[in-house]
């Protein structure tokens, strides 16, 4: 689980915040995606290249990403994604923590039916760990109050988790495909549409 954009309301803020979800069924898939990603870092040369070690979609070439969304299309996962389109909600949210937790909660709610004590990793961000920790905690127990969809929540940096960077190459396709700046807004987002199942722009 990964966002993209910022939860902030000033000029420079981006439009969108952006949070999504990335989908496996099995942990062979799991495992054979994150080798391929790994692969492609050999395939780069990024392997000793400490500043280079992490594919991340807001810095990355178009080039490169259009080869990382190709690699990762053979492996079985699906996403889901919900896009708060912020100048519509401004007076909706007092701290920039209550639209991660209303976004994440939304999110959520839309494929928890398909969770069964599952695992969800999540980028760990610059905050403190303990808050995150106990943010995260928070919105579990607001989603496991009917069953136990999900089992726990674990924090990794992106640079360790290939699966962390698969998320934010998915989302960063989304969030750029709706905000619609750039000449090819959709060019990204095509090229892992069948993974698609919901993407849910609010209000």
């Amino acid at each position: 689980m990964d966002e993209a954009g910022d939860s902030g309301f000033s000029e420079s803020s981006s439009p969108f915040f952006t949070m999504g979800c990335v989908i496996f069924n099995k942990i062979e898939e799991v495992n054979a995606c994150s080798q391929t990603i790994e692969n492609l870092k050999n395939e780069l040369g990024w392997v000793t290249t400490k500043n280079k070690s992490e594919f991340h979609f807001h810095r990355n070439t178009d080039q490169i990403r259009k080869k990382f969304l190709t690699k990762v299309t053979q492996h079985d996962f699906q996403y889901y994604c919900i896009a708060i389109k912020k100048s519509e909600c401004k007076n909706k949210f007092k701290k920039t923590k209550d639209m991660y937790i209303f976004a994440c909660i939304k999110l959520l709610e839309n494929f928890k039916n398909k969770l069964d004590n599952a695992i969800i990793i999540s980028d760990e961000d610059g905050s403190s760990k303990l808050d995150q920790k106990k943010l995260l905690n928070h919105i579990k127990n607001i989603i496991n109050q009917s069953n136990n969809h999900i089992h726990e929540f674990k924090m990794k940096r992106s640079q360790s988790e290939n699966l962390i960077q698969l998320a934010d190459y998915v989302v960063g396709s989304v969030n750029r495909s709706i905000a619609g700046s750039k000449k090819n807004s959709n060019e990204f987002r095509l090229i892992i549409e069948s993974k698609e199942c919901n993407v849910e722009i609010w209000p």
